[in-house]
């Protein structure tokens, strides 16, 4: 919700943003903070634990707060039960103080565990999931994973998860710092998938057409000009040259993606040959490996790290 907020603000083109407008407003803002409602409900005002405060509930405040921001709009009129996560947030003292005296910003700029891969029945081969289903998640994406009957969500949490649960090699950072640092620059490499994604997927070619230099000749040069670098210091792993991350496995994963037919040509990472070596570091794996060689082959370039299971 907040990169659909944040993507319509930035947008330059005038045109672009007036198409955006509705759509977030009408569709994608509400249907977001109706399901955080829901949950808010089910947690009697708090987001992910019942009467108890996490993370989430800060993260929330704090973005909420942003969005509403630039939007220059009270979304809260239809949301009373989510509207309980900042109030209690800033019982808090420490936390009202801060956010009583807070800096205003202007803004100047518009195993591992165990589990086994499954296809959705309404995802044959060579078939686009249909996003219909209210009952796959609350952002009608995928991949969801199971853990003991719970669904989850979002690609780089269920990475991060993995990474923790592996039992026969530590693929986190050895401290907090370091883990920081993974988690900063998967992010990173992130925002630059999304923004080659709405690029990609642009159903105007001519629109598409005018964002082709910024895409191919400013924004992937520059990030995986930066990967590059990392991961020749590390001869092919991008954090350390001892072993792998569970980033190295999202990186390869999603830079084996991006590379894919329906992205960028498949030569289009001839020129990092590190990257490339990452890639095929990953893939040698032997049930990376295994898995390559045997995965579904369909419209949809799917990554491996959710299908894998270390060994």
């Amino acid at each position: 919700m907040r990169q659909a907020v944040t993507g319509w603000y930035y947008e330059k083109d005038s045109l672009v943003r007036k198409k955006k407008y509705n759509p977030m407003l009408i569709d994608t803002i509400p249907f977001y903070l109706s399901k955080l409602n829901k949950m808010a409900k089910e947690n009697e005002g708090f987001l992910v634990k019942r009467k108890e405060m996490t993370w989430a509930d800060i993260y929330f405040t704090a973005v909420f707060d942003y969005i509403q921001e630039l939007l220059k709009t009270d979304l809260s009129a239809r949301i009373p039960h989510l509207m309980e996560v900042p109030k209690h947030v800033l019982m808090i003292p420490k936390m009202r103080r801060w956010w009583d005296s807070r800096p205003r910003s202007h803004l100047k700029y518009e195993n591992f565990i165990h589990f086994n891969p499954t296809r959705p029945e309404y995802l044959p081969n060579n078939s686009v999931p249909s996003l219909t289903l209210s009952d796959h998640g609350p952002r009608f994406k995928l991949p969801i994973m199971y853990v003991n009957g719970t669904q989850h969500y979002s690609t780089r949490d269920m990475c991060r998860y993995l990474g923790r649960k592996c039992r026969t090699s530590n693929l986190m950072g050895d401290n907090d710092i370091e883990n920081m640092v993974i988690d900063m620059w998967v992010d990173n490499f992130n925002d630059m998938r999304l923004k080659v994604n709405e690029w990609n997927y642009m159903e105007n070619i001519e629109e598409r057409k005018e964002m082709d230099y910024e895409i191919l000749g400013v924004l992937l040069p520059t990030h995986l000009s930066i990967y590059e670098e990392m991961a020749k210091k590390h001869d092919g792993y991008l954090f350390r040259k001892d072993r792998p991350t569970w980033a190295d496995f999202f990186f390869a994963g999603v830079l084996d993606y991006l590379k894919g037919p329906y992205h960028l040509h498949a030569h289009y990472l001839d020129k990092y040959p590190y990257l490339q070596k990452l890639i095929e570091k990953i893939h040698g794996l032997p049930r990376v490996r295994d898995w390559v060689a045997n995965r579904p082959t369909n419209n949809w370039d799917w990554q491996y790290m959710y299908f894998y299971k270390l060994g």
